[in-house]
């Protein structure tokens, strides 16, 4: 009797002669199940949607194994729970969720450890020839990386972000830290995958608690939404959507690295009059820009690199003032010397009559910062010091904070890689002083790890840079593959600065669903781009989603073809969902594209109605599209479904996203047709 109330919630046992367990077992009902060999120290972790099975070792004796059930932010789970000694007391747990493919792993230290703790979970064990992909350790996560898990023997490698494993077919695993984002450390030797913190950490209190989560779908995008959907569950997060401020609904002005008014302006007009000037003559052509981004341009600085050294001393712009804010070194303070504005840049908000996005770097070695507030190498951990500049810029208009360099200010911060809470510390001191004071933000130049830090924990992280400075062709792969990570996590992504007769990018940054921003000179703009993006109010009509690559592009990469298909959607629900397919090869020596129906998803005929040429055609479920010529660079496509009536609605043939609810704002299949609201 009791043997079978055990299966029926399932947990499964198996008992030695002498009335111990030898292993432990639970199952959820999507085909996830955990299992745990006491005497061997080994665990493992199967799918059987397909039949995959991750084992790993356990670094010491394992002693009170047992198991649970209970709920959670993410659901109803069942757990192996067990204790080991390594140096310390530590307590594991593999949570496998009953309604999720979703395996979520434990360790607590359960005493103060002043040693490295010991990785947990560590895989020896991954099914063969799958592919993998990585972000880089280095600024946005770029470049990405494929290569088989047969590849081994290669160099060890760490990862602070998620890891996706897939096959030929789509189907797909992501591991990744779900909790100690800033000093969470997966070790990848080429044969083993071992999940832990940092090497070098110090000082670990008892009840310190890091995990680890796996996710698995059919589907490599579908994998990814369920992964992140999880992480913001479980971390209580609300996901903003993408209008959720100034910045995600409108046209806005750019001056960053690559717009034309970056450290450059018209000198008979000052850089204030300039921008002054910008603002009457798009107001004049009736372009709604609705924000303007001030770039490190603005505040004064100092001659130090963030690695502390000082080659760039002396160098400035020579065209322009000598001025402190005229240099490139770190923050010295954050707030304009007066020959740039005169009236401060509260004075110029009122003047320009627009709010501001304000961008920051790191902190100078040389700042009168350090002498009042805690700041470990190159990053404020004091939260007076955060509370103090957001209250400041606040009341002069700025409704959106930048913060820049954040790899360098992790990497140069000597806290931050090897103690439990300073970058935690400065991470959440930033959130929560933009939060008092009304501001969202935006990341730049982030780890991974920031990636999960802030898309797990914080609402008002609206954005985030997704590829380098100055966006162009060379960016697209690493701004597609950053997206889907951005998106998973309820980030939107900015594709980084562009001028508006590029129509490729700002295509692909309307197509992001997340910001779209100029930096063109006076007199340079395209009217045309400009209105194909946004309404004449500057409201961006955007899909639901941002355009990420498809399933196949992934399968594609890691065979090395150089041809992508990305997409994104508008859904107005049962049968009128509306995709927006791009597709761009790395070189003009490429063979013809075509790709399956089915690669779509959904089900029935779609009418493929190329964007820019005007000319479709019908597809069914068993036909291929051809999408992009021999030689041709990018194409665009609207695929719309054909209802019932033989009608497909392409939607608004003068705007990117044809369908976007900001200009179709209802759609309904009628007995005859179909219905919509302008």
């Amino acid at each position: 009797m009791i043997r079978r109330m055990i299966i029926s919630i399932g947990i499964m046992t198996s008992i030695l002669a002498g009335g111990a367990h030898s292993q432990l077992g639970v199952a959820g009902e999507g085909g996830t199940a955990a299992n745990l060999d006491i005497s061997k120290r080994t665990f493992s972790i199967v799918w059987k949607h397909p039949m995959w099975e991750f084992s790993g070792s356990i670094d010491g004796d394992i002693a009170n194994p047992r198991t649970a059930a209970g709920k959670d932010r993410i659901g109803t789970f069942r757990e192996v729970l067990f204790d080991f000694r390594r140096g310390g007391r530590f307590r594991a747990g593999i949570r496998v969720y009953v309604k999720k493919t979703v395996v979520l792993f434990s360790c607590t230290c359960r005493d103060p450890v002043d040693r490295h703790p010991p990785y947990f979970p560590v895989f020896t064990g991954i099914p063969d020839n799958l592919g993998i992909l990585t972000f880089s350790e280095h600024e946005f996560g770029a470049p990405p990386l494929f290569r088989t898990w047969s590849e081994n023997g290669k160099e060890a490698q760490h990862h602070s972000g998620p890891l996706l494993l897939f096959d030929t077919n789509a189907n797909a695993c992501i591991l990744s830290p779900a909790s100690q984002f800033m000093v969470a450390d997966i070790a990848d030797t080429g044969l083993s995958l071992k999940c832990g913190l940092n090497a070098g950490i110090q000082k670990i209190p008892a009840g310190y608690t890091y995990r680890f989560i796996m996710a698995f779908g059919n589907g490599i995008n579908q994998t990814w939404d369920r992964w992140g959907r999880v992480l913001t569950d479980l971390h209580g997060k609300k996901r903003p959507s993408n209008q959720a401020d100034t910045g995600l609904k409108y046209l806005g002005y750019w001056t960053d690295n690559g717009a034309d008014y970056y450290y450059h302006y018209d000198t008979a007009l000052g850089y204030e009059g300039t921008l002054l000037a910008l603002k009457r003559h798009y107001d004049s052509l009736r372009i709604p820009i609705r924000y303007m981004q001030l770039d490190s341009w603005w505040y004064a600085k100092g001659y130090d690199n963030p690695d502390g050294t000082y080659e760039r001393a002396g160098k400035r712009i020579e065209a322009l003032p000598e001025s402190p804010w005229n240099r490139f070194g770190g923050l010295l303070q954050y707030e304009p010397p007066e020959d740039l504005f005169p009236k401060g840049v509260g004075g110029f908000h009122q003047l320009l009559e627009l709010p501001l996005i304000a961008h920051n770097r790191w902190i100078s070695r040389d700042s009168p910062y350090r002498q009042r507030y805690k700041i470990s190498g190159i990053g404020a951990v004091d939260p007076r010091w955060w509370d103090t500049v957001m209250r400041t810029i606040s009341s002069w208009g700025v409704r959106m904070y930048e913060q820049d360099w954040l790899d360098r200010i992790y990497n140069y911060s000597p806290d931050f890689p090897v103690t439990p809470a300073a970058a935690e510390t400065f991470m959440d001191a930033m959130a929560a002083a933009c939060k008092r004071n009304n501001m969202t933000m935006q990341y730049c130049m982030a780890l991974p790890r920031h990636y999960l830090q802030g898309g797990a924990r914080y609402s008002n992280l609206t954005t985030i840079r997704v590829s380098g400075d100055r966006f162009g062709k060379g960016r697209w792969k690493e701004f597609l593959y950053a997206s889907q990570m951005a998106h998973a996590l309820g980030i939107w992504p900015w594709c980084d600065v562009f001028m508006s007769s590029e129509t490729p990018n700002i295509l692909l940054a309307t197509l992001s669903a997340g910001m779209v921003g100029i930096g063109d000179a006076m007199g340079t703009e395209s009217l045309r781009n400009i209105f194909m993006s946004v309404r004449a109010d500057g409201v961006i009509v955007k899909p639901d989603v941002p355009v990420v690559p498809t399933d196949r592009t992934y399968i594609d990469d890691l065979q090395g073809r150089g041809i992508r298909t990305a997409s994104a959607f508008t859904d107005h629900g049962k049968s009128l969902k509306v995709i927006y397919l791009f597709a761009y090869a790395d070189s003009p020596a490429h063979p013809p594209l075509a790709i399956d129906r089915s690669q779509l998803g959904g089900g029935g005929k779609v009418y493929v109605y190329d964007f820019f040429t005007g000319k479709g055609e019908e597809a069914g479920n068993d036909q291929t599209l051809q999408i992009l010529g021999a030689g041709e660079e990018w194409s665009y496509h609207i695929v719309a479904p054909v209802l019932k009536s033989g009608i497909a609605f392409i939607g608004d043939a003068g705007k990117f996203v044809t369908c976007g609810k900001e200009r179709i704002a209802e759609l309904l299949e009628t007995a005859n047709g179909i219905r919509g609201t302008v």
